[in-house]
């Protein structure tokens, strides 16, 4: 799957995570259960938040709404949508790993807005992503095969301030203290 930077200068709006839903895809690699993290509308086009576990690791994207074999775009999370999986450092063997990943929904208008989002370790309060624009950090839900982790996500438009985006997310606990980024 591609990795792309955070898009310009923009700032995030902050998404709250409203419920998740479990859902069971086809035995096959391609389709994995997996658990709708948030969903939202942007520029009139449906998107959620999907997390799953593979072989490769925890894996998050951005699909269309859920249909009943899993998102109405592909019928598999992060197939037609951006996704990732092996969140971490990039290495010689795996080049295109990264701390976090960021796309958009496919429908959305060219450069209406980017999704970006990544996954933290569990004492993560707030991820800065931007010189003057920081987000919550969520904990995964349990009990659905995902690692004890938290996960953020901005909406990045163009035109809003957020500062200049950085290279990579920065972790911080409730008290300001720095996270190290962990593979995942």
């Amino acid at each position: 799957m591609r990795r792309t930077a955070l898009a310009s200068a923009g700032a995030a709006v902050l998404l709250a995570l409203p419920s998740c839903a479990s859902h069971t895809g086809d035995s096959d690699d391609s389709r994995r259960d997996y658990v709708t993290l948030m969903r939202r509308t942007t520029h009139g086009v449906h998107w959620q938040l999907d997390a799953w576990e593979s072989d490769q690791g925890l894996c998050l994207a951005i699909d269309g709404p859920a249909g009943p074999s899993g998102p109405e775009n592909t019928g598999a999370p992060g197939a037609q949508g951006s996704g990732a999986c092996a969140f971490g450092a990039p290495t010689k063997k795996n080049p295109d790993n990264a701390w976090w990943f960021a796309g958009s929904e496919p429908g959305l208008p060219e450069g209406a807005a980017t999704i970006s989002y990544g996954p933290v370790p569990p004492q993560t309060a707030r991820v800065q992503v931007a010189t003057h624009l920081s987000v919550p950090a969520v904990l995964l839900p349990s009990g659905h095969h995902l690692p004890r982790a938290r996960v953020w996500w901005a909406l990045s438009t163009p035109g809003t301030a957020g500062g200049t985006p950085l290279a990579g997310p920065r972790a911080f606990t409730a008290a300001g203290h720095p996270v190290p980024l962990r593979p995942y």
